[in-house]
């Protein structure tokens, strides 16, 4: 059988009653993977997937959400991320990656599904080497095209998917670009390890760089709330089901990133 990091199996009954729940339509799912696929055709992702597990199982892992309070979490520990940049691995979901650049950081992995980013902000970003885990679901085919030229020209590409993975494009499991990040790490990090969450805000506003297009804090939708719902309910089963210690920034007390 196939490492989690392919296709994360314990998740799918999970993953198919939020497909429910949402009304997905299975087909687009699988149509979108086939769209992916065809674009990173004979694009093995071991390589990266072998470079993320050898560097961040030496690092502390930091998770930045893109919620309202995230430029304030990065704010606190600004000074001790970049000062000592080299002893963290950072996670960016989608658009937070815009918010660490505002504080002169640069993530180590991007995970989106494309409407975080635009095409010029993520190409910075593959410019400089960072590795990108891109979701093609039933809803972003179009921004699927729209990107494709930047996944055949820069390498550092990882394709996945909703529906049961067909290898290159993977299925490590999780929803949002917030917990899918999570869920990949796990599978490849040792368990002793904690996972770091900046700006996961759940319940308030929806932050100014969750779309590439806001330019700041919007009111909470239906739709949003629901979506983070489930995140912050993911995010639980990878504490009691898989046993993951995640600490929240902001809810967790005094948190020590590093040991000195």
């Amino acid at each position: 059988m196939e490492p989690n990091w392919i296709y994360f199996r314990d998740f799918r009954d999970t993953f198919i009653s939020i497909q429910e729940s949402f009304g997905f339509d299975p087909q687009k799912e699988i149509e979108a993977r086939e769209q992916l696929a065809h674009i990173l055709l004979n694009r093995d992702p071991t390589p990266l997937i072998h470079e993320i597990t050898r560097i961040a199982s030496k690092r502390t892992i930091c998770c930045f959400g893109a919620g309202s309070n995230l430029s304030n979490h990065i704010q606190a520990k600004q000074k001790i991320l970049v000062t000592h940049r080299e002893e963290f691995y950072l996670v960016a979901a989608d658009g937070s990656a815009n918010a660490l650049m505002d504080k002169s950081l640069i993530p180590d992995i991007i995970i989106s599904d494309l409407d975080g980013l635009s095409f010029e902000q993520m190409e910075i970003f593959l410019q400089q080497g960072v590795i990108v885990v891109i979701l093609a679901h039933g809803d972003n085919t179009h921004a699927v095209d729209i990107f494709s030229p930047l996944f055949q020209k820069y390498p550092r590409i990882i394709g996945t998917t909703q529906a049961p993975a067909i290898f290159p494009i993977l299925n490590p499991g999780g929803f949002t670009d917030g917990d899918r990040g999570l869920f990949l790490l796990h599978h490849l990090v040792p368990l002793f390890q904690p996972f770091y969450l900046f700006g996961y805000e759940f319940e308030t506003t929806i932050g100014k760089y969750s779309k590439n297009q806001y330019f700041e804090d919007s009111p909470m939708t239906e739709m949003k709330r629901k979506k983070l719902a489930i995140c912050q309910n993911l995010i639980h089963q990878l504490r009691t089901l898989w046993a993951r210690s995640v600490k929240v920034v902001g809810i967790d007390q005094s948190i020590q990133l590093l040991p000195f």
